[in-house]
């Protein structure tokens, strides 16, 4: 099923034709202006909502640099208001995109949003082969039955062959409607949406020192709810793979980066998980042989971490410099 509409634009369109046009109240407007109030508002899913929405807040530069690293809400927002596939798609690649230019995201922001999202994308991303077997086919295949029968009773009993045939083929057309490749190509096109959304936004990730052991934590929290998403069928073992491999190679960075900030107990407490073995981060079969795992990059990266740390304890080193390798 291509989509030709531009992305935008569609999206107002779903809302003119879905919603009876009311005039926006300025929800937004409060504070004076104060933009932190601005974000925070909850969306106005009416047309002029929308379009003050997306014209106002979404494309404000402050909006991506000082809002969304802290906080996906909007998102969510999207799709708890969807109510079709195409709707949760035109979220998902609005919201793909936009993340591209945000500096970074927050871990905690997020893990809530693990929490919520996929959940609410897969009930529109999904069969139920009983409800399309039983209920649906049924009631359409007696439908078609029925007009058959009504309009063309007269060739039934005078060429009942040629009746049976040509009702035949009709059922046989039905079913494939009903049954369309093209709604399945979407339906798996929305989940494979899904997987880029969350591998981008995992690329993005970013810890606060802080916080300490509730770095760790948080990796640990995310990498279960990305397995959770196995056990509920919206990823497969290879999507899994790449999630992990993306938050492993994240998570080094962040400690290359920064990881000097954290304590040495903390650090040491990493090692000792990885080494162990029993995390769900590292336990998932590799996909190929002969290269580097999971857990010895994330080692190396734990271990490297370490050095700096007790070098600038002994004041070997008095400030790490991070050079971007890309």
């Amino acid at each position: 099923m291509k989509i030709t509409t531009p992305f935008v634009f569609a999206i107002l369109v779903v809302f003119s034709l879905t919603l009876k046009s009311v005039d926006y109240q300025p929800h937004y407007f409060g504070k004076q202006h104060d933009p932190s109030y601005l974000f925070c508002a909850p969306i106005q899913f009416t047309r002029n909502g929308m379009q003050y929405y997306l014209q106002t807040i979404f494309n404000d530069q402050s909006y991506v640099q000082d809002f969304l690293p802290y906080s996906l809400t909007h998102f969510i927002q999207f799709l708890e208001y969807g109510k079709d596939s195409a709707f949760m798609e035109h979220a998902l690649r609005l919201f793909c995109n936009k993340m591209k230019a945000a500096p970074y995201i927050s871990a905690p922001a997020f893990s809530d949003m693990l929490g919520k999202a996929p959940r609410l994308i897969k009930k529109h991303a999904l069969y139920s082969f009983e409800e399309i077997s039983f209920d649906h086919i049924q009631n359409s295949l007696k439908n078609n039955l029925y007009d058959m029968f009504l309009t063309r009773f007269t060739v039934f009993k005078q060429e009942p062959e040629k009746f049976l045939t040509d009702l035949s083929y009709d059922l046989v057309k039905k079913v494939e409607k009903i049954y369309a490749i093209d709604e399945r190509i979407a339906q798996e096109r929305l989940i494979q949406l899904l997987i880029r959304f969350l591998d981008i936004g995992t690329l993005k990730l970013m810890w606060n020192c802080r916080d300490q052991m509730h770095v760790w934590e948080s990796v640990k929290k995310i990498s279960n709810q990305f397995a959770d998403l196995l056990d509920e069928d919206i990823l497969n073992r290879d999507d899994l793979d790449d999630l992990f491999r993306s938050l492993v190679e994240r998570f080094s960075y962040f400690l290359e980066l920064a990881g000097s900030d954290l304590s040495i107990d903390v650090i040491k407490k990493i090692k000792e998980e990885i080494i162990d073995g029993d995390l769900v981060l590292f336990s998932l079969e590799e996909q190929e042989d002969f290269i580097e795992t999971r857990a010895e990059r994330m080692l190396q990266a734990v271990l490297q971490t370490e050095a700096k740390i007790e070098a600038k304890k002994f004041g070997m080193i008095t400030d790490v410099m991070v050079y971007d390798k890309q």
